[in-house]
């Protein structure tokens, strides 16, 4: 029987650590333990390199790719552009129209030929091996396989590199079909892929990016 996963749960489940992180500690530490779980912590970026540069980012679908494919990644470039603008310090992300134009254009294999293209200093690139929206006829579960890069078009190396993950969305399980237009659900799994992504090049709360997959949407197991 199908069960909706309640919102508050996450919160719920804050505050017993809180209790339980409190009998262990006294005083001062008490207090500091306190605000460590209800303010959070920032978790370090892993690649740091992106600071005061000028940055392309690209998404490439699959080659065979159908329409949910092709919008999935030009939402998730823009996404992840304006993810990047806002956190990551001094730098400067290529518009997305610009990125488009070019791709469009212009016949290309190599995401470095892009960089070069538009004068980047770094450029951040998504492929997409697989992206899919429903786990059925009747259920919403967004579903991808990404591989992450950054070449430094200075020397053409491939700088970071996080090999294909799988995403599911949400992880928990499914969302009825007639609960909210395809596009909206979209959106929301392009949103989600984004904060995982981004999460790599700037300090991030991760309690944060937990919640933009259990607090989205009301999810039916």
């Amino acid at each position: 029987m199908e069960r909706t996963l309640c919102k508050s749960c996450p919160r719920t489940l804050l505050w017993g650590l809180v209790i339980l992180g409190g009998l262990t500690f006294t005083g001062c530490n008490m207090i500091t333990f306190a605000a460590f779980m209800i303010r959070g912590f920032d978790a370090p970026a892993e690649f740091k390199d992106l600071k005061g540069k000028r940055v392309a980012v690209v998404c490439r679908a699959p080659v065979t790719m159908n329409t949910d494919q092709a919008l999935g990644a030009r939402e998730l470039a823009e996404r992840l552009s304006m993810l990047l603008q806002s956190n990551v310090p001094k730098i400067e992300v290529i518009d997305q129209q610009d990125v488009a134009d070019w791709t469009d254009e212009n016949n290309w294999e190599d995401f470095r030929e892009i960089g070069k293209a538009l004068d980047a200093e770094m450029l951040v690139a998504i492929e997409v091996d697989e992206f899919s929206l429903q786990r059925s006829a009747s259920v919403y579960q967004g579903q991808a396989k990404l591989r992450l890069s950054v070449f430094d078009m200075e020397t053409g190396d491939r700088v970071f590199d996080k090999q294909p993950n799988q995403f599911l969305y949400p992880n928990t399980g499914g969302l009825p079909t007639t609960n909210l237009p395809r596009p909206e659900f979209r959106r929301a799994f392009v949103f989600h892929l984004a904060e995982l992504l981004g999460s790599s090049f700037y300090a991030h709360d991760p309690r944060k990016v937990f919640a933009s997959d259990t607090n989205a949407i009301s999810l039916d197991k």
